[in-house]
């Protein structure tokens, strides 16, 4: 095969094809996967429900999923705490502990406790804890 088309045919073959397979491996990472939509689908009582990330008051871990807490309802999604992060929430969603993420703008009130932690009072009236290991993130964002 070499000697019928020489080593410069062989090179560019070689070449191109790997130049073609690095585009092609870029396109499929970056290509149908939407970032940061305004809508999350999700199953509800046997029924496809679309919820707006702005209703979104706080997520939080439960296994195998993660619990989406809105104002009227909690929906499980099934999807991790660190994937539903990267896929679906913006700056206005801070992490307080290791299993929850909220909303800053549902934030009724917080008070500091004794041991370096935080807990918060969210506009549904559910108390969270800010863990000391990210009270930073939380207090950068006041």
């Amino acid at each position: 095969f070499i000697d019928t088309f020489g080593d410069s045919s062989l090179s560019c073959l070689l070449i191109y094809g790997a130049v073609s397979f690095i585009a092609l491996k870029d396109k499929r990472a970056t290509g149908n996967t939407r970032k940061n939509p305004d809508k999350i689908k999700v199953n509800h009582a046997n029924k496809l429900s679309f919820i707006s990330c702005k209703d979104l008051i706080y997520i939080q871990t439960e296994r195998p999923y993660v619990a989406l807490v809105t104002e009227s309802k909690t929906y499980l999604h099934s999807s991790t705490l660190k994937r539903f992060k990267e896929d679906y929430l913006n700056e206005e969603f801070i992490q307080i502990h290791k299993s929850t993420i909220i909303n800053t703008a549902f934030i009724a009130s917080f008070k500091p406790r004794k041991n370096g932690d935080y807990e918060l009072i969210m506009a549904n009236g559910d108390s969270l804890k800010v863990s000391r290991n990210f009270n930073t993130y939380f207090t950068a964002s006041l």
